[in-house]
Order: C-alpha cells, then sequence, then structure tokens
C-alpha cells in the first residue's frame, strides 16, 4: 500500500522492482501480478506514481534480475514459449467461465468468499488510499484474465488473497465493532469450520481410501490438467508412492550384470519420475537419470554431449533402465528390449498406476543422437 501511495520513497520501488523480477526468475506467470498492478494505477488516482522516475526505475530493476534468464531463452530457442504453447494445447483444460469462478471458490474456502468479496468492495471503495483502489482493480484485472483464458488453475490467484482477505478482515471489524461485535468472531468460526470441512481433501492427513472416500462424498475431485484422472485430487494422486517407485527401479538395477551396471543410466519421461530418481536415487546407488521433459530435455542433452564425447566407443554399450516407455518405441533405438517389472501404484494419477519398467540393449547408436526426436515440453 505504502508503495503505491508514494511512501517509502524510491527506495521502495526498487526493493519491489527486486522483488518482482526475482519472483518472474522462479515463474513467468509472476510477471502478471506487475502488470496487474502497473493497469490498475493506470486506471485509478494511483496513477500519479507513474509520473514519477522511481517506478520506472523499480522496472528497470526487475528488467535487470530477469535479463540473464531471457538471454538463456534467447539461446535455447526460446523453450518456455514452446513450453506455454504446448502446455495450453496439451495440457491446460478449457474452462468455462462459472467454472473458473467455482475454482476461486474452492482455492479461498467457501465459508471465506463473503470475506473476500468485502474485501474487493472495500478496496475499490477506499477514496482514503490511492492505493486500494489500485489493488482492487488489479485483483478484478487478474481474474478477469483467468476467465477470459479459460484457466483450469485456480492456484494463480492464490498470492493475492491476503491482500483481500486482509481488507475484508478490515472493513468487516469498522463495521461491527460497535454494535455487532459478535459478527467477527462468527465469521472467524465458519471459515475454521469451513477449513475443517475441507482439510481432508486439502491436508494429508488420512490414508488415500479414506481421502478417496470423502472426496467422492463432497464431489470435491477437480481435474486440473487433461488425461489427469484419480479417484483424489490431483493434488494428493501426484504425491503418492515416490519412494516406492523409486526401490522398483533399484531393484531392476541391482539385477543387472555388475558390468552392466558400470554402463546403466535410467530413463524417466517426466520430471515427477526424474525428480523423484534423483531425490531417493543416490542413496539407493543409482545411475544418472535421463529425462526428455520441459527442461530436463536440455539437462540430460548437456550430460549426453559431455559423456558421449568423452567415450564414444562406449555409447554402444549404454544399458538403459527406461520407466514408463512403450516396448515398441524403445526398440527404434535398441536392438533388445526386456520388460522386467511394473510398477503399480492404486491412487496415483492414472498415467502412473501402471509403469512398465523395461532394460534396453545394444543403441543403434550414440543416445544424442537420437535425443531431439524425445524431446517433450508440456
Amino acid at each position: 500500500m505504502e508503495l503505491l501511495e508514494g511512501g517509502g520513497g524510491g527506495a521502495l520501488w526498487l526493493a519491489f522492482g527486486g522483488l518482482l523480477g526475482l519472483a518472474v526468475l522462479n515463474k513467468h506467470t509472476s510477471a502478471t501480478f506487475g502488470a496487474a498492478l502497473l493497469l490498475g494505477s493506470l486506471f485509478t488516482p494511483a496513477r500519479a506514481q507513474l509520473r514519477t522516475r522511481w517506478p520506472w526505475l523499480g522496472g528497470l530493476v526487475a528488467a535487470l534480475v530477469v535479463l540473464p534468464n531471457v538471454l538463456w531463452q534467447m539461446s535455447h530457442d526460446w523453450p518456455s514459449l514452446e513450453f506455454y504453447e504446448r502446455a495450453q494445447d496439451l495440457k491446460n483444460i478449457h474452462t468455462p467461465a462459472l467454472q473458473v469462478l467455482a475454482g476461486q471458490v474452492l482455492v479461498m474456502g467457501p465459508a471465506a468468499v463473503p470475506i473476500a468479496i468485502l474485501g474487493v468492495a472495500a478496496l475499490l471503495r477506499d477514496r482514503s488510499r490511492k492505493g486500494s483502489l489500485a489493488l482492487g482493480t488489479g485483483y478484478l484485472l487478474l481474474l478477469a484474465a483467468l476467465i477470459l483464458s479459460h484457466s483450469s488453475r485456480s492456484d494463480r490467484l492464490v498470492a493475492y488473497y491476503p491482500i483481500v482477505f486482509a481488507a475484508g478482515a478490515a472493513a468487516l471489524e469498522r463495521t461491527t465493532r460497535a454494535r455487532f461485535r459478535w459478527v467477527g468472531p462468527t465469521a472467524l468460526g465458519l471459515i475454521l469450520l469451513g477449513a475443517l470441512a475441507l482439510a481432508p481433501v486439502t491436508v494429508p492427513v488420512f490414508s488415500p481410501p479414506r481421502v478417496a472416500a470423502y472426496a467422492a462424498a463432497i464431489g470435491i475431485v477437480p481435474q486440473i490438467e487433461k488425461n489427469r484422472q484419480s479417484a483424489l485430487p490431483q493434488w494428493f494422486a501426484d504425491r503418492l508412492n515416490w519412494p516406492d517407485f523409486v526401490a522398483d527401479v533399484a531393484r531392476v538395477y541391482r539385477a543387472l550384470p555388475v558390468e552392466e551396471q558400470a554402463h546403466a543410466r535410467i530413463f524417466a519421461p517426466s520430471y515427477g519420475e526424474a525428480g523423484a530418481l534423483e531425490r531417493w536415487g543416490p542413496a539407493l546407488g543409482l545411475p544418472p537419470v535421463l529425462c526428455n521433459h520441459n527442461t530436463y530435455y536440455l539437462w540430460s542433452q548437456s550430460y549426453l554431449a559431455a559423456s558421449e564425447s568423452q567415450a564414444p566407443e562406449q555409447a554402444r554399450q549404454a544399458v538403459l533402465i527406461s520407466v514408463g516407455m512403450p516396448p515398441d518405441v524403445l526398440k527404434r533405438w535398441f536392438e533388445r528390449v526386456e520388460v522386467v517389472a511394473t510398477f503399480r501404484c492404486e491412487y496415483c494419477i492414472d498415467w502412473r498406476r501402471e509403469r512398465v519398467i523395461a532394460v534396453a540393449r545394444a543403441a543403434r547408436g550414440p543416445l544424442l543422437q537420437f535425443w531431439p526426436e524425445l524431446k517433450h515440453f508440456e
């Protein structure tokens, strides 16, 4: 608020620019919050701040923080743009406006909706602070963008709700403290009860079967992405049984002859599986992990370029432990493919419920040679 009111001087804008730059480095879509704040200021009295040099210097600081990533994007043919385009086509669900709003209700908690509405209204009606109107307008702009883009990702607005809730709570306290002091504690109690009712599908406190039954009973099993279905909400289904999965892969690796273990690599076609293998694999003595999914594709490409250039004669000796890749596809690059195990997870997201683990031998060429065919940005 002080930022938009002009308090704190230019140092506050410079600090904001640095934080915004770091946020964008963490997730590019964080830039939408900066854009919402800018547009919210343009349409409100807070635009007076834009006549000073400080907001623009703050923007310059943010740009300088992000610049190394932009240069990296340029040198790698803009992989993030490719990712966003393919994610929109292959992963994100086209969501009608009412479902987008329903997703916001679920994210904030149904019992907290009145506080959120009161908070937005308070921000828009507050004429004592120029920043309030800008913040309220910024929220509406982001919500409108979410609706117009038909986004299934309700979590995209979560970072804004502390502002909205704070404004709503302050407005409730101002309007009820004189004659209706019971309203505040009652509202807090209802919000806590609502949070308690949703806890089994938001906090991992019960077993998967109980969570599945509860989610089905209250009708909250949202599908966030295409081809991602489970009896559990996806945020639970994506978290299950990763150590067990890595242990299954480790058993396959240890069953290889010692001479093959020396040339073995593991291939995982998703960053979730690759991340799990890198998290728990070293303690089990597992070899390097290759993955063709998103940035893992580039990391693995660099690893292959370095390792195979140092020992090109060993490229054909590579033994690949593959998770989830159909054997027929593996035979395009390896002469011998043997399915040796299957990882099963009853309550995982559907594509992880049964994952074939195969061992591929006698590569038809260096792995780096066919790596571009496997690129998967989504």
